[in-house]
């Protein structure tokens, strides 16, 4: 039981007086004292912790004395169960806001954050950071991501929130090797706030897509690994804005 209560956070006082209790039921701050080797002010003290947490209870016997007894056992699962699903949400919070503390260390230590990622599911994190971040876009389209037919659904629900966001997005783009599907291309994009500049396909054969958003550059290896770099540094991120600005004037 020792093990347990230490697994759970309780300080070696917290578990002195509950496996005191645990073996000799409900008493007051006095007896808790007198019998473990806890000073009597301290035992005040850990026994209101130990009730805040949810532990034990104050209870008066027959002659209105005050007493403290433990909650049943069970008790004990629902505390964890309960600090477990704080824990959680806290990440939650934390991640949602770790794009912000990184930008914020970034401009204190002048460091590029470089993250790597892996797959569909690391891709995805990426938009999903785009969506938070809720910056413009500029892409730069790679040759490989129309054989990449798993990698359609993720990109049609990410522009689905990228429109809802409001998210205008500029791209350069190889031209499809059915050069009469442009027009379709077009139309779709006033839908979806794209403006498109299509480069020919023989010169434009790039491995990698890219995505230049806030102080952000994604890359993607969508030919072979599809492993995704991620930058954050506003001076890489303006090189590459002004990298693609000049391809957009060719």
């Amino acid at each position: 039981m020792h093990d347990v209560l230490q697994q759970i956070g309780l300080s070696p006082d917290e578990i002195t007086v509950y496996e005191y209790l645990l073996t000799n039921g409900a008493h007051t701050a006095g007896d808790v004292s007198r019998h473990t080797s806890i000073k009597r002010g301290t035992s005040y003290n850990v026994l209101n912790d130990l009730v805040t947490k949810g532990f034990i209870r104050q209870i008066q016997d027959d002659k209105k004395i005050m007493k403290f007894a433990l909650e049943h056992p069970s008790k004990i699962k629902e505390i964890i169960e309960k600090e477990k699903k704080k824990k959680e949400e806290a990440l939650q919070s934390f991640e949602n806001s770790l794009p912000s503390l990184v930008s914020r260390w970034n401009l204190v230590y002048h460091r590029p954050a470089v993250r790597y990622y892996e797959g569909l599911v690391g891709l995805a994190e990426i938009y999903e950071d785009i969506i938070r971040e809720g910056d413009n876009i500029l892409l730069i389209r790679s040759i490989y991501d129309d054989d990449k037919p798993e990698l359609d659904k993720l990109v049609q629900k990410q522009i689905t929130k990228q429109v809802e966001r409001g998210i205008n997005v500029r791209a350069l783009t190889p031209l499809p090797e059915d050069e009469s599907l442009v027009s379709e291309i077009i139309k779709l994009d006033e839908e979806r706030l794209v403006t498109r500049k299509f480069i020919v396909r023989e010169r434009f054969k790039l491995p990698a897509q890219i995505i230049v958003y806030g102080d952000k550059v994604a890359i993607t290896d969508l030919k072979d690994s599809f492993i995704s770099t991620l930058i954050e540094n506003k001076n890489i991120a303006d090189t590459f804005r002004q990298l693609f600005e000049y391809m957009w004037f060719l």
